[in-house]
This record gives C-alpha cells, sequence and structure tokens, in this order.
C-alpha cells in the first residue's frame, strides 16, 4: 500500500465513527446535467468535450462531487474546508495527436487528492496535492487566489489566478521523452526538470435562478511555461477549457 493510500485511508476510517450517527438533515444533494471541455491531454491542440452530472452529495464528513471525488472532511466550517478524497486522473491516448501516436499510452489512474480551501473576506485561497495512484504517476500541486463578488444579487462572481508544479515523476510522465521512446517514435530525447508546469486564469458566474436551481459557466486558460512548454509532445502551450451547469438542490442545501 502507498504512503498516499494509506494516509487517506485512515482519514476516513477516523471519521466514520463521528458520522455513523448522523441523521437525515445532514443529507445535502445538489445534481443536474453539464458539459465539459477540456484540451485531450496538457499542451495537445485539439479538445475533448464531455456531458457530466453536476453532482455534490454530502453526509456528515463525507463527501461526493466531480471536483474532489469521494473522500471526507477534516474541516468544513463555512470558512474553511481541509479533506482528502480518491479521484481519478485522465490519461493520454495515442490517437489524441500525433505527437503522442508512437508514445505508449498514459492510462487513466486512480489518484489521491489532500486539499484545503479558505475565504478570507471577498478573496478565496485554495491549495491541493495529487498522487496518481499508478506506476510513474507522480505528484502534482496546485494553488489559486480568486476575487469573489456579488454584482447583483442572483449573480455570484469568481475571478482569479492559478499554477500548478509537478514532482520529477509527474513532469517526466507528460512532458518527457526516454531515449527508449526517442528510438521507438523519432522524437528527440527530451528531459525535463520538476518545477512550475502551467500558470492561468480562470473565471466562474453562478446565478440563483430560483431556491432550488443554479446555474454555473465556467471558463478558464491554463499556459504551459519552463521546460513543460519545449516539450516535444506539446502542440500548444494555452489550455482553454470550459464548463457549464444547471443543478437541482435538494433538501437541505
Amino acid at each position: 500500500m502507498s504512503r498516499a493510500t494509506f494516509v487517506l485511508s485512515a482519514t476516513i476510517a477516523a471519521l466514520v465513527g463521528s458520522t455513523a450517527h448522523a441523521d437525515d438533515s445532514q443529507w445535502h444533494v445538489s445534481a443536474g446535467p453539464g458539459a465539459l471541455v477540456v484540451p485531450k491531454y496538457p499542451g495537445a491542440a485539439d479538445s475533448d468535450a464531455f456531458p457530466l452530472v453536476d453532482v455534490d452529495i454530502a453526509y456528515g464528513r463525507f463527501f461526493l462531487n466531480w471536483w474532489h471525488g469521494i473522500g471526507a472532511y477534516l474541516i468544513d466550517d463555512g470558512r474553511r474546508q481541509l479533506g482528502a478524497s480518491l479521484w481519478f486522473r485522465r490519461g493520454r491516448d495515442r490517437n489524441d495527436s500525433d505527437r503522442v501516436a508512437t508514445l505508449e499510452p498514459i492510462d487513466m489512474a486512480p489518484a489521491a487528492h489532500a486539499f484545503y480551501s479558505e475565504h478570507i473576506g471577498s478573496l478565496a485561497l485554495s491549495a491541493s496535492v495529487t498522487q496518481t495512484l499508478a506506476k510513474g504517476g507522480g505528484v502534482s500541486a496546485d494553488g489559486s487566489v480568486a476575487w469573489q463578488f456579488q454584482p447583483y444579487r442572483p449573480a455570484h462572481v469568481q475571478v482569479g489566478i492559478r499554477a500548478t508544479v509537478g514532482d520529477p515523476r509527474y513532469m517526466r510522465t507528460w512532458f518527457g521523452i526516454t531515449a527508449g521512446q526517442a528510438r521507438a517514435s523519432g522524437l528527440a530525447e527530451y528531459d525535463v526538470d520538476p518545477g512550475l508546469a502551467s500558470v492561468g486564469g480562470f473565471a466562474v458566474v453562478s446565478y440563483q435562478l430560483s431556491p432550488d436551481w443554479v446555474a454555473t459557466a465556467y471558463a478558464g486558460c491554463d499556459v504551459l511555461v519552463g521546460d513543460a512548454s519545449d516539450s516535444p509532445v506539446v502542440e500548444r502551450a494555452t489550455m482553454p477549457m470550459f464548463a457549464v451547469s444547471l443543478q437541482r438542490r435538494f433538501g437541505n442545501r
């Protein structure tokens, strides 16, 4: 068992007792249809579009949602959230672009995720660390700072900046070309150092259509930097992302 798996399992097990006797009032459910558009892989010129179910389910300290996965909160007091979860990291297929057609695919893999967020006045701060639970997957960390405001009462807007860093395994997996891969693919051998992989910005707009219905739109763009941007697998350094959803709130949420 990896260290990340052990820590996550221990965290969830430690919280079972405190949630086991939670009553029905601790169920909070929001769900609805949505769509997501993201690059096929970091640095790809083409994007994939996915339908999604924008779900946010919580029972006591436990949760299931599409941005963190399934896990538990250590802290969730309305201002701060600290938690751990399991989810999946997308992979990379040979048919995603000509640049990676002769490279071994990167399989979708489970990942252990730890995160913290805090609201300080009109600022929202967040940080997360993700460990891919597969051979060679590596660790990445993300951080963001966002300004929140309400231009008028039904609308809520968040505008922010973020950055992603990767450890040696993460950077080699996604951006490096080993000597063996170079011989098999014809691409140039490429060594990449750990560190900053991308920086970017984003905006989120939520609109309260009624007491039970909320519409949300997200737009963001990350830019690969440094060694990541110069990788032979990168077709385009800019990585635009879009998402929309319509959620209905049930019960107490």
